[in-house]
C-alpha cells in the first residue's frame, strides 16, 4: 500500500518529434484516475496540484476517469476546473466509461469545458494533431477504420497534414496498426503495470506493450508511452510500479 499512499509521482520524459513547428512543447498525461465516491477530496487536489505544477501546454487524459456516473456529487467534489493547461485539456473514454452511463461521462466533461475527442481530431494551435478514439468496450467501432478515416482527412488538408499526429487511445495494442499508418506518438494507459502479482505477470503474457515507452524503427520512427496509471484500481495496492502523472517534454526532431 506504500507505493499508494504517498500518491502520484511525476515522470518526466523528453521526445523527439518530427515536423513539430515550434522548438519545445510540453504535453502532460492523466490515466486511469479510477475516481470513486469514496475518494477524498485532499486526493484530488493533490493530483490537480501536481499536474498544474508540470506547468503543460496541453494536458491529455486517457481514460477510465470515473467508476461511477453521479454528475451532481463528481461536479460538487472532483472539479476538474481546477486543472490549468496552456491550449486546452481533452480527453478520451476508456473501457470504464462504459460500465457506467457512458452518456453522463460527456456531460461532466462538457460541465467542465474539457473536450471529448470520441473518433475525431483536433488540431491544436496548428502546432500538432491530436487524434482521439473511443475504447474498444464501444462494439460500434472499428479502431482501425477510424484511424484511418482520419488520417485520410489530415492528410488531405494542406493545413495539417504536415503537422505531428498525436493519437490518445486508452489501450496500447492498436500501436502496431498506428505505427505504420503514420501516427507520431502514441498514448495509452489501461495496463497499470499490471500493479499487483500476479497480475503483473499475467499482463507481461498477454500484453506485447506493458509500460513505459516504445519505439517504432520504421520511416515514421513512431512512438508509444504507456502510463501506469495516475491512481489505481481495486485494491489500493502497487508493488513493482508507482502511480504517476507523466510530463512529456516533446523536442524538434
Amino acid at each position: 500500500m506504500l507505493n499508494v499512499s504517498k500518491g502520484p509521482i511525476i515522470k518526466t520524459i523528453d521526445i523527439s518529434i518530427k515536423n513539430l513547428p515550434v522548438d519545445n512543447l510540453s504535453i502532460t498525461q492523466l490515466s486511469d484516475l479510477h475516481l470513486y465516491p469514496s475518494t477524498s477530496k485532499k486526493t484530488f487536489d493533490n493530483i490537480v496540484n501536481l499536474t498544474n505544477f508540470t506547468n503543460p501546454d496541453i494536458l491529455v487524459i486517457t481514460g477510465d476517469v470515473f467508476d461511477f456516473d453521479d454528475i451532481d456529487f463528481i461536479t460538487k467534489n472532483f472539479d476538474f476546473s481546477k486543472f490549468k493547461a496552456k491550449y486546452g485539456i481533452f480527453a478520451i473514454t476508456g473501457n470504464h466509461e462504459y460500465y457506467i452511463k457512458t452518456e453522463n461521462f460527456f456531460k461532466i466533461m462538457k460541465h467542465f469545458n474539457i473536450q471529448v475527442l470520441d473518433n475525431r481530431f483536433q488540431n491544436v494551435e496548428n502546432i500538432v494533431n491530436l487524434i482521439g478514439i473511443d475504447d474498444t468496450e464501444n462494439k460500434k467501432i472499428n479502431q482501425q477504420k477510424i484511424l484511418t478515416e482520419i488520417n485520410l482527412q489530415l492528410d488531405s488538408n494542406k493545413n495539417y497534414s504536415k503537422l505531428p499526429k498525436i493519437l490518445l487511445i486508452h489501450r496500447p495494442d492498436i500501436f502496431d496498426f498506428a505505427s505504420e499508418s503514420g501516427i507520431d506518438l502514441q498514448l495509452s494507459g489501461h495496463t497499470h503495470a499490471g500493479q499487483i502479482p500476479p497480475a503483473d505477470i499475467i499482463e507481461f503474457i498477454f500484453f506485447k506493450y506493458m509500460v513505459g515507452l516504445y519505439s517504432k524503427n520504421n520511416k515514421f520512427n513512431s512512438k508509444l508511452y504507456i502510463s501506469p496509471g495516475t491512481r489505481f484500481w481495486g485494491p489500493p495496492m502497487r508493488l513493482f510500479s508507482k502511480s504517476e502523472i507523466t510530463k512529456i517534454n516533446l523536442k524538434k526532431n
